[in-house]
């Protein structure tokens, strides 16, 4: 008798564990058991048995699965599951790296564009002294004019005061190119001298 009630008794601690097992075995319980606190351990591949050897009811969560209770949610299922579990959630080195990346890549796009409008404004100025060239060529030629008629009026003058018979002569000016030809352009080697 003794032996059959320990029998009876063995039974019934399985038949409880077979209750435990198959509550244990659905999903909502471990996160259940996760989510309290200090109730049980948390969810994690150490702690779930990867094996049914010995309860072939006990349904083994894959691996995956014991990510996902992980997680808390099913929010990050995916491929975001794959990525938080394999390359892991941004810490202060992306913040700090990513910054810094697209601070320096604002400072050079500012640059490029601070060299276009100093570019711009050099282009402009050149275009109006390009259009002013005849005049300014034109005041040069009336200076010169100008500056010699004085250095022969001056010349006459002072051999009218000597007595000296003294003929001021103008500089023979040897024209360095063939007037006929077409203008040079302005970057050309001996223009505008």
């Amino acid at each position: 008798v003794s032996t059959q009630s320990t029998w009876e008794a063995v039974v019934s601690t399985q038949s409880t564990w077979e209750a435990v097992v198959s509550t244990q075995s659905t999903w909502e319980a471990v996160v259940s058991t996760q989510s309290t606190w200090g109730a049980a351990a948390k969810a994690t591949r150490a702690t779930i048995p990867s094996s049914n050897f010995g309860n072939a009811n006990y349904k083994i969560l894959p691996k995956y699965k014991v990510d996902l209770l992980r997680t808390r949610s099913l929010k990050f299922a995916g491929p975001f599951n794959w990525v938080r579990n394999n390359i892991g959630v941004p810490r202060y080195g992306f913040y700090l790296w990513s910054f810094y990346c697209i601070f320096q890549t604002w400072g050079l796009y500012r640059i490029h564009c601070q060299y276009k409008i100093i570019r711009k404004r050099k282009d402009e100025r050149q275009a109006v002294v390009d259009r002013l060239y005849p005049w300014y060529k034109n005041e040069v030629l009336v200076f010169q004019t100008n500056f010699h008629a004085g250095r022969k009026r001056l010349a006459e003058k002072a051999a009218a005061e000597l007595g000296v018979d003294f003929e001021y002569e103008d500089r023979y000016n040897f024209p360095r190119r063939d007037p006929n030809l077409p203008m040079p352009h302005r970057f050309m080697m001996g223009h505008g001298e």
